[in-house]
């Protein structure tokens, strides 16, 4: 076959820097074995039956997504297969995610294959899986390209996802492991008649959640990766022992991650606390239940704000009571029955959280009743706020004038190397514009001068020498000769847990011309609790110009079941990535501490106020800090859905707003000693006003009121959003497409502190990247220089305190 095999003649101008537009003049395309022309079995074929799309068929544009393919080989033996699915980079090369199975033949056999589906994916598109033959390579191949296996002979291909519909970045989405529950519909009703396709946010809120119901334990991937794009996982009849191991490891790596798993509890059977039989059991909160007598307990508030509102006879409902000597964030009391009864406990596990409901809302007798209501009760589980279409309207006149503001719009600009592709294009448009004017009329002017017109065209090739020299050696100094990463990254830290989880979006100029590898995580680290990934990103804000292709695209192979490697064509420029990481905590977050450093507590008084002391080991100063204090959830008796649920006070460090490395904290001075009326009310206004905060959608619209700083630490609160006012007075809706599963409202369903600050972090700081990055061209793996920021964001349980109940339900 040709080198030139496949070769788009077509050129784009790519993006980063003026050595892009001399590529196409020394360029050698090189063929690449994942190219090489495929030898076809014509024996023994693999049939491909099905391909699942996403669990449960639900997928993102621009995120992680598992595909189950469903396969029977009809060889006569076993042998390993590599199961193949192609996908597309802002590069033009093609990543070929790739694992290897062993057949079982005549056997129909099922696997996960997890990728990363770019954000220009579109209905047109589909997905081409392939079956090869595997090929076992030498270990110092495998090490190096985290590919254990090579293509043989190619047995099947098919193509899959065709007019499948994928869902817009800008939705939230949620798994139902079991019968599905009223009121989750709610987060995705767009119109009194369902949920419309062509809408992207609430009428009577912002974001999105889609739950897809009726999933069943073996419907789930295994790997935690593959349940990545979800917020949040309800599990309600299904039976846990069902869960295969790597099922139930996935799961509880989610959990850990920082995901919210809630369990309703079944009225009958205890399969839940079966340690042998349910390996989740370990996640559940360190209680015992009981079950409550008939019309002994009132839960009436708790389900729904219609006072006229009657529940079933049929209603199971269950104490869950704190075993003796559980420990406080085991077994956290998040709501109460009227007579004082915990019946929605929660327990936090590193990151992530477990919450136990304790009311049969399986019940199908309270669903047909469209109970549980979105507001009354799962906005106090999941830190939402928004409020269901009134389905008296017939219209809702709200859904169509609203702008659309984004908070992640502009990570993919801000972590380009602007300022070096600036200096390279000005070096190049002043050597123009002076060998124009040197070889064209003002050379004349001067020869004219001199009496030397004759020799014009010996000036005029000298001076076509001379800038050529010029800008072969500007452009050979301005070239960087090193690896460098420039990013933005997101870092959660839970106090009481050793672990941090980072979410960076990185820029990685990558020197040379020979394939690079990239890996998140060290390469011989003996922590494997967790699965990290490493993958190409673009953020989809970006202009045609953003998404240009290389001539000489290729392909690549990249490990579907453990993304945590890439070996991608490297070509002297820059290429975006999203790493995603877990592992004992790398950053010295806050910590409390009384005045002589040693180890404390924080607290809050009776108004709400922090009381305690922070210090933090941070590498640079923590800017535009903001400091949130939930003293618990609302009453009972607030309407919450317009109102937050939170009763929260929020800070803002100023004079200065800089907090310096190994500098006390006083948290108890952030609070005015004398709160004027004025002062009170902006303590609770914070969530009122982030929408504010927010990038228009487009040039034309107005631009945000605050920093880039404080944009990004309000992209932890999408969900706390001042929802629209029956007069529109709140005509704008705030979004996000790159940094879903960050949202931290769910903290604020229990009373905590959250301290948030942006780390900017410059070359010369030589600090601790927060996220193992590392680069390997040739021999070992090696740290990448970098810089950027990091928008920290640590939090602070506190003693449990459930929401009080209205006096006349009490009684």
């Amino acid at each position: 076959m040709s080198p030139y095999h496949g070769l788009n003649l077509t050129l784009r101008l790519p993006r980063r820097t003026l050595q892009l537009a001399l590529l196409a003049l020394f360029l050698t395309v090189h063929p690449s074995i994942a190219e090489a022309q495929d030898q076809t079995a014509s024996n023994d074929p693999v049939r491909i039956s099905a391909g699942s799309i996403g669990v449960a068929n639900l997928a993102r544009v621009g995120d992680w997504a598992g595909i189950e393919i469903e396969f029977e080989d009809t060889h006569e033996t076993q042998r390993e297969l590599i199961i193949q699915i192609e996908g597309k980079d802002s590069d033009g090369d093609s990543p070929l995610y790739q694992r290897t199975v062993t057949s079982n033949p005549g056997v129909v056999q099922r696997t996960w294959l997890y990728l990363w589906i770019p954000g220009s994916f579109s209905s047109r598109d589909t997905f081409l899986v392939s079956v090869y033959e595997a090929v076992e390579q030498d270990a110092a191949v495998s090490q190096r390209t985290g590919v254990s296996y090579t293509r043989g002979a190619l047995l099947t291909r098919t193509e899959i996802g065709d007019g499948k519909t994928l869902l817009a970045p800008e939705i939230a989405t949620g798994l139902i492991v079991g019968r599905r529950l009223g009121g989750l519909a709610d987060y995705s009703r767009t119109s009194i008649g369902g949920s419309g396709s062509d809408r992207i946010y609430l009428p009577n809120g912002h974001e999105i959640t889609l739950y897809a119901g009726d999933v069943r334990p073996e419907d789930l991937p295994d790997r935690a990766v593959g349940l990545s794009q979800f917020e949040t996982i309800v599990w309600t009849t299904a039976n846990p022992s069902d869960l295969t191991l790597a099922r139930s490891d996935s799961l509880i790596e989610w959990v850990r991650r920082g995901g919210h798993l809630v369990v309703v509890l079944p009225s009958t059977g205890q399969v839940w606390f079966d340690t042998d039989r349910n390996r989740l059991a370990s996640l559940l909160p360190d209680i015992t239940p009981s079950r409550l007598e008939p019309d002994s307990s009132t839960v009436r508030a708790l389900l729904t704000h219609d006072e006229r509102a009657t529940l079933p006879d049929s209603l199971v409902i269950q104490e869950l009571a704190a075993n003796a000597g559980a420990e406080p964030v085991d077994a956290v009391s998040i709501l109460t029955d009227a007579e004082g009864r915990t019946v929605v406990s929660r327990r936090l596990v590193d990151l992530g959280m477990v919450t136990l409901v304790g009311i049969d809302i399986t019940n199908r007798n309270l669903a047909d009743r469209g109970l549980p209501a979105m507001d009354a009760f799962w906005h106090r589980i999941f830190g939402r706020r928004a409020k269901p279409i009134d389905r008296n309207r017939t219209n809702n006149t709200m859904i169509m004038s609203r702008d659309v503001r984004y908070f992640d719009s502009d990570i993919g600009a801000s972590i380009a190397s602007s300022g070096s592709a600036g200096a390279a294009l000005l070096l190049g448009f002043t050597l123009f514009a002076l060998y124009w004017a040197i070889g064209g009329p003002l050379g004349y002017v001067i020869l004219n001068q001199f009496s030397l017109k004759k020799h014009s065209w010996l000036a005029f090739v000298a001076a076509i020498g001379l800038f050529t020299l010029i800008g072969w050696g500007g452009v050979s100094v301005l070239r960087p000769r090193t690896a460098h990463l420039q990013q933005i990254a997101f870092l959660d830290a839970v106090e009481g847990s050793n672990f941090q989880r980072v979410r960076a979006f990185s820029s990685v100029f990558v020197p040379g011309y020979s394939d690079a590898g990239i890996r998140v995580g060290e390469p011989d680290s003996p922590y494997t609790e967790f699965n990290n990934t490493a993958t190409h990103w673009q953020d989809g804000f970006t202009s045609m110009l953003g998404s240009a292709e290389f001539p000489d695209a290729r392909a690549y192979p990249v490990s579907a079941r453990d993304p945590e490697l890439m070996r991608f064509p490297a070509r002297a420029t820059e290429k975006t990535f999203r790493f995603d990481w877990a592992g004992p905590a790398r950053w010295a977050t806050p910590r409390a501490v009384e005045p002589s450093g040693r180890a404390s507590t924080l607290g809050t008084d009776s108004s709400g106020n922090p009381v305690g002391s922070l210090v933090h080991q941070l590498p640079t100063p923590l800017q535009d800090v903001t400091v949130i204090v939930a003293k618990g959830q609302s009453s009972l008796s607030t309407q919450t859905g317009q109102p937050e649920v939170a009763d929260f006070r929020a800070f803002r460090l100023t004079n200065p707003n800089r907090w310096e490395p190994g500098v006390t904290l006083d948290l108890s001075r952030l609070a005015p000693e004398d709160p004027t009326a004025a002062e009170r009310a902006a303590l609770t206004a914070y969530f009122d006003d982030l929408i504010g905060r927010a990038r228009g959608s487009s040039i034309t619209r107005r631009g945000p009121r605050t920093t880039d700083n404080e944009r990004l630490i309000a992209s932890a609160f999408v969900s706390q959003l001042k929802p629209p006012l029956p007069d529109n007075s709140v005509p704008d809706v705030a979004l996000r497409r790159s940094t879903h599963g960050l949202d931290l409202g769910k903290w604020l369903t229990e009373p905590c502190i959250i301290v948030l600050g942006v780390a900017e972090v410059s070359r010369d700081d030589n600090a601790t990247n927060p996220i193992p990055t590392l680069m390997q061209r040739t021999g070992e793996w090696k740290d990448i220089q970098w810089s950027g920021k990091v928008v920290v964001r640590w939090v602070y349980p506190l003693r449990e305190r459930p929401p009080s109940w209205p006096a006349v339900e009490a009684e």
